[in-house]
């Protein structure tokens, strides 16, 4: 009905009101004579990042030039309007467009370009060779009907299910953006990567890519365990774009805006690392003429859409708080993990609600409900004409998932609203300007092509006490570098059964939205360790890395115990060569010594290579407790916490439980180690902390065991024993060192069942799994 709609109104001018008449004179008298718009339904999705997954159901769409001046539309490729078009963008010329559609349900997203008078479409993105087989390994529907077909007999599920309640596990496109060269960059989920906090394995990751206009070498830009979207260019020829990701934070605050160059080199969160809500940071957009320091945005919650507020964020200021914000629709806030906050008298004023000082600092109200309203106002897509003028899509009132709810309107900063276009039958996205770019720079990184062809990146630090406030220079010997991991498709529990005939499948290896568990209570995604390198007396350092990896760091004093950690990651380019001044760099600021002729003493030197801590036979190694710590308390512990009478009633034997062990279960759950709760509480958990607020020296375990003589399980151990416990500790208390494998007591019996993981498993995207 829909489709056939479509082509009845692609000529068809909706009647004009007065103040739509307005709203286009405003547009005439900024020079703009045409729009480019995309026309569908609003994405019916359940989180801000699965329009692809599960938000594309109500098809029928068009890529639509409107004339201001007129007030007419064209439909510029009305052969695909019975599909899905997602997100458009032009040329810098302005003479081409870049789109992603979606045929129907069951194939990925693709990207399309098409000249601006509609001729020469073309598709630029096509199916990997391997889709089919990909579909129907990964496909959970194929394995519920595969199952049900083993159990019962049964050709079909026994109940009716929507095809669209299942991710085929296709490969998308999506969300293209010119760049200044004539390349294009975009997200895709070719990756293979799942989201962390997705116990059924529904949900999958879209990343960062590049390739040339006809879609030829195609590039992964990131490694990102979770998703990346909307990029797109600032004046300065660097891409922006929301990035969501957690390293000891609170799984759904951390959507904050980041910026890179086109080839993916000089990685830099811009905003929105330390902030709890709005919880994402979406569509980002440079404001003309600010010469990149500020930048609009939505301000969205984390469920169910990329809908709320326009926020316009100035990154010359304090960018670890809210000060930078300015709502432009200050009506409309989130305040909640779901849903939307509404305060229609009142003008919202950006704050940090304050926070716990102790573990598990979180703020003392619940950040993890729902708003109170899921209508309207809601806007989506900011596009910045001025300083003061945005065109957006707006829903005045309506609930937020009705299709035809969201109209063009041009808002400005003293809050006036004009209408610009409507559909009845439908809403109206991704307006953008008919005008050339031409002065956007074509920006590359400088890489060393030696290193390049090692696959390695070099990272040089100035001055590791830059602030690390309260820490007396001298302190910091080691810089710890460790990798966050993405999990990969492959680790999908394919050995899963149903206990009965009829069930679907269960995943007895799950915990806390873990699909995979490895933690209890602490961290949602795999941490690796690649190594440790020397800090000089200057607090300089100067090493090597893997390239194309989640690289953070943990500054170690000269027992190898952490004194502040690097709570989120840097992807870095082949060949790429990063400086930082210290620790807890912001924008904006500059190397003390930068005016005096000092050469840091880690540069005169070659770069170091991480290597190994005392006692370990490889400084890149997986972070494993069967391996790493129960042998240390086994040596030194269990004789005391052991058996019916344990010291304390503290057990630390190495005994199975249904997921984890004795001994990590009860450390854990007595909080002898300050750990971060990645899911508890989601929101929030993201804010800045001094050093020596985590890790071993916070630990009341290792001041018990390792600090306080006079403790009763105080115990002279040496340093590689001490070593592998705080480690331990300082790593947020990780349990399983791979994905990969059975992990429940009800597996105990399949092969691979709670193995000790290699590196180089650990590495792989594919390791041997257990296959139906």
């Amino acid at each position: 009905m829909f489709c056939s709609l479509l082509l009845l109104l692609s000529c068809a001018v909706p009647a004009a009101t007065d103040e739509t008449a307005q709203g286009r004179v405003e547009l005439l008298n900024e020079g703009i004579t045409q729009i480019l718009f995309v026309e569908r339904a609003v994405w019916q999705s359940t989180h801000y990042y699965s329009d692809f997954i599960d938000g594309a159901k109500i098809f029928g769409s068009r890529l639509c030039l409107l004339d201001v001046k007129s007030g007419k539309v064209r439909s510029l490729v009305p052969q695909l309007q019975g599909g899905l078009i997602g997100h458009c963008d032009l040329s810098q010329d302005g003479k081409r467009i870049v789109f992603d559609y979606k045929a129907k349900i069951g194939e990925g997203f693709r990207i399309w370009t098409v000249h601006i008078d509609g001729s020469h479409p073309r598709q630029i993105t096509f199916p990997p060779e391997d889709e089919e087989a990909r579909i129907k390994k990964y496909s959970h529907r194929k394995r519920l009907e595969y199952y049900m077909a083993q159990t019962n007999g049964a050709k079909q599920l026994p109940v009716t299910v929507e095809a669209d309640r299942f991710y085929s596990h296709h490969t998308d496109d999506m969300q293209p953006c010119w760049l200044p060269d004539g390349a294009i960059v975009f997200v895709s989920t070719r990756c293979q990567y799942s989201i962390l906090c997705d116990d059924f394995d529904t949900l999958t990751t879209s990343l960062l890519y590049r390739m040339r206009s006809d879609g030829s070498q195609m590039e992964k830009l990131s490694n990102n365990a979770l998703s990346e979207a909307v990029p797109s260019v600032g004046e300065d020829g660097r891409v922006l774009y929301t990035r969501w990701e957690y390293v000891d934070n609170g799984a759904v605050s951390n959507k904050g805006v980041w910026i890179i160059r086109p080839d993916g080199t000089g990685a830099e969160e811009l905003y929105g690392a330390n902030i709890e809500f709005p919880a994402v940071h979406y569509a980002p957009r440079v404001v003309p003429g600010t010469n990149g320091r500020r930048f609009v945005c939505i301000g969205a919650p984390h469920m169910p859409a990329p809908l709320g507020s326009v926020i316009v964020v100035d990154t010359s200021r304090n960018r670890r708080t809210g000060e930078p914000m300015t709502y432009i629709t200050p009506e409309v806030e989130t305040r909640h993990q779901m849903f939307w906050d509404n305060f229609p008298n009142e003008k919202v004023k950006p704050f940090q609600a304050p926070y716990t000082d102790a573990p598990p600092f979180h703020t003392s109200r619940e950040p993890d409900g729902h708003g109170h309203t899921k209508s309207g106002p809601l806007f989506a897509d900011p596009y910045p004409l001025n300083e003061e003028l945005f065109l957006v899509s707006y829903n005045p009132a309506s609930f937020w998932k009705t299709p035809n709810a969201y109209s063009l309107y041009l808002i400005d900063a003293g809050g006036k609203r004009l209408p610009v276009y409507s559909n009845p039958e439908t809403s109206c996205w991704n307006a953008l300007p008919v005008q050339p770019r031409l002065n956007t720079p074509v920006v590359r990184g400088i890489t060393d092509s030696k290193l390049a062809g090692q696959n390695k990146a070099q990272l040089i630090v100035t001055n590791v006490y830059h602030g690390l406030n309260g820490v007396k220079p001298g302190t910091i010997k080691y810089l710890r570098v460790n990798e966050h991991v993405p999990r990969p498709w492959s680790a999908h529990r394919f050995w899963t059964k149903p206990d009965q005939p009829g069930e679907a499948p269960i995943n007895y290896d799950l915990y806390d939205q873990q699909h995979s568990a490895i933690s209890k209570n602490t961290h949602l995604g795999l941490k690796l360790q690649l190594g440790v390198v020397p800090v000089e007396t200057d607090g300089s350092a100067n090493f090597l890395v893997d390239a194309d990896k989640n690289i953070f760091l943990q500054a170690l004093d000269g027992e190898y115990r952490e004194v502040q950690r690097e709570r989120t990651f840097v992807n870095y380019r082949p060949g790429e060569i990063r400086s930082c001044i210290g620790c807890h760099e912001q924008a904006g600021d500059t190397n003390p010594n930068r005016n005096k002729a000092v050469t840091p003493l880690a540069l005169r030197r070659a770069p170091s290579v991480p290597g190994p801590q005392p006692g370990e036979r490889s400084g890149a190694k997986p972070l494993h407790y069967p391996t790493d710590v129960q042998p240390v308390l086994d040596k030194y512990c269990v004789k005391c916490h052991s058996g019916s009478r344990p010291a304390g009633g503290v057990v630390l034997t190495s005994e199975r439980t249904e997921l984890f062990t004795k001994s990590y279960e009860t450390l854990i759950d007595r909080r002898v180690l300050p750990i971060i709760g990645e899911n508890h509480p989601k929101m929030g958990n993201n804010h800045y902390l001094p050093p020596y607020t985590l890790g071993s020296h916070a630990s009341s375990l290792i001041k018990r065991v390792l600090d306080d003589s006079k403790s009763p399980c105080y115990t002279s151990m040496p340093l590689e024993d001490r070593i592998r416990l705080t480690t331990w500790v300082d790593g947020n208390g990780q349990f399983y060192g791979t994905y990969f494998g059975p992990k429940s007591l009800r597996y105990e019996k399949l092969p691979g069942f709670r193995h000790e993981p290699t590196f180089e498993e650990v590495r792989r995207n594919d390791f041997e799994h257990y296959d139906f």
